[in-house]
């Protein structure tokens, strides 16, 4: 799949709200954890797989749980 780094737009804004600050860091954290369908972006365009030796991680579906949690309480 190609990407868009050309014509791509970046978006920046503080988060002074603590609680959101943490929400934010967990939701990247989880991003940059994902095993199962995550991939790296090289220099040279190429994509290669997020690999590692930890349990399965899918970004995706943990989110929709988390939100699944949430929606419980």
């Amino acid at each position: 799949m190609s990407r868009n780094l050309d014509r791509r737009v970046e978006v920046a804004f503080p988060l002074y709200d603590p609680a959101i600050q943490q929400q934010v860091q967990e939701i990247i954290d989880t991003q940059l954890a994902d095993n199962v369908k995550a991939r790296v972006l090289l220099a040279d365009n190429t994509c290669v797989m997020n690999c590692n030796d930890l349990p399965p991680l899918r970004a995706q579906m943990a989110h929709y749980e988390a939100v699944c949690r949430l929606n419980e309480q």
